[in-house]
């Protein structure tokens, strides 16, 4: 064969993009290389090149480029409990080509900012979450919590453990993997998420928690993730990131946040005066101080300053996060400290002032309770009611606003449709809700329509409409 591989990623080998190898190639005629990923068994094209050999008949081919866009995070859904990180791994196929053969190679590569080497690689995946936080965090009732967890092999479970003042615990599953195809799990574990599983009275619990992941034998396989509680200052704000490991982390500040406009003055002279120009440069620039935090959490912090990945600012009145920045910072460690505190400058993806006290409007829907014993012919309210065995519906809710946040108490499928004229609906949510959800919209059109359907009866919903995603 004309063509050698002097040296290559190990055939179905895992790596990140920094310590990817360069292909290698030895070869005598001019060849062409094929990238491709593989996704449900088909194989998807994604670059294709020629190449002809230099002195010493070698070629050298760097696909670090290609390849990194492939690889992506999801934005934070808080009104899930899990959310599938499609992005982090592909199965890459190359191909290499000449008129008198061809030589592949298939590799998977990970969505991780670092190098990991053969010998560890079982140590982040596997055993450990994909994050940075010490292993016993500190954290508020408010505080988005999240642990990514790289699934692989067989059936896994993700635990929660609480403990109780009687000195007795309570173990629930919050997630059972399947043993489907690898994938990255980003696990909503905050407190108002996670107690939703506990069957006990969360008054007896003590202030902590556990998280896990155990076998199909319930043997545990991960390390342990402890949160503890702390009470609340009203002076948190929540800063999430992907970290290099490529999960979801939260850093905790104490400390004052202030906004700063940064306006450059541009003058025009016309015949009636002076008059001032716009300038797309002008933005607001946010001053966050820290607080006060161990040095414990040195590690959190440097990849949050460095980590080029998605940062957002997490707004608890709202359940919403707005996609941030980071510009500049004053931090300077020394270990030997126990506490530490800096402060850091982002900007927003949008330049709106942030506004405390902005108005929402707060709408009670009456609900009809439908059972299958009533009349089926039910009154008009708009469109019509649904009284059959497997659908309960709402009358159509006006958008006074552009951003919504609904609690809905039901149990089974619930669906969500949008309309622009209360006839003609379009689904636009779909999800299995075991008592109550909390389900979140943006970017509605004001003056459209949402409806909300079950299968069965809706016994409360609340609807939070608000302009507040404009402000943060």
């Amino acid at each position: 064969m004309s063509i050698i591989l002097r040296n290559a990623p190990k055939q179905q080998g895992y790596y990140t993009i920094p310590d990817l190898p360069v292909f290698r190639l030895r070869c005598t005629l001019p060849i062409t290389a094929e990238v491709s990923y593989i996704h449900n068994g088909n194989i998807k094209n994604i670059f294709s090149g020629s190449y002809v050999p230099g002195l010493n008949n070698n070629i050298e081919i760097d696909l670090k480029d290609i390849l990194q866009a492939l690889l992506s995070s999801e934005v934070p859904k808080f009104h899930l409990s899990y959310i599938t990180q499609y992005n982090f791994m592909k199965e890459i196929y190359v191909l290499f080509k000449d008129d008198d053969g061809q030589i592949e190679r298939t590799f998977n590569l990970l969505n991780i900012n670092a190098t990991i080497s053969s010998s560890t690689i079982d140590v982040v995946i596997g055993k450990q979450f994909l994050t940075l936080q010490t292993d016993v965090k500190e954290v508020t009732v408010d505080s988005p919590e999240f642990l990514t967890y790289f699934y692989a092999g067989d059936v896994k479970k993700l635990i929660a453990k609480f403990y109780n003042n009687n000195g007795t615990s309570e173990v629930v599953t919050l997630y059972t993997w399947k043993g489907n195809n690898a994938s990255a799990i980003t696990h909503n574990v905050s407190y108002r998420e996670v107690i939703k599983h506990s069957n006990s009275d969360s008054s007896n619990k003590k202030p902590f928690y556990d998280i896990y992941v155990v076998d199909e034998s319930n043997q545990r396989i991960s390390l342990i993730q402890r949160y503890v509680f702390r009470e609340s200052t009203g002076r948190e704000n929540y800063y999430l990131f992907y970290n290099y490991f490529g999960g979801l982390d939260t850093f905790i500040t104490t400390g004052d946040k202030k906004q700063k406009p940064e306006v450059t003055f541009d003058i025009a002279r016309r015949s009636s005066g002076l008059i001032q120009l716009d300038n797309t440069e002008d933005h607001i620039t946010w001053n966050q101080k820290s607080g006060y935090f161990s040095i414990n959490n040195i590690y959190v912090v440097t990849d949050f300053l460095l980590n080029k990945k998605d940062k957002y600012i997490y707004t608890p009145d709202n359940v919403s996060c707005c996609k941030i920045v980071v510009t500049g910072h004053d931090a300077s460690f020394n270990k030997k400290d126990s506490f530490t505190s800096f402060s850091f400058t982002y900007r927003k993806t949008t330049d709106i002032p942030e506004i405390e006290d902005f108005v929402v409007e707060i709408q009670q829907l009456i609900i009809d309770n439908m059972s299958q014993s009533m009349p089926l012919e039910m009154p008009k309210r708009g469109v019509n009611v649904h009284n059959n065995n497997d659908s309960f519906t709402t009358e159509p809710i006006e958008c006074t606003m552009n951003s919504v946040l609904m609690y809905i108490e039901t149990k089974g499928f619930l669906s969500v449709y949008t309309s622009t004229n209360a006839e003609t609906w379009t689904l636009i949510d779909h999800v299995l809700v075991e008592n109550n959800t909390v389900r979140a919209f943006e970017d509605l059109t004001i003056g459209s329509y949402l409806k909300v359907e079950s299968e069965t009866p809706i016994t409360n919903i609340d609807i939070l409409f608000s302009n507040a995603k404009d402000n943060y």
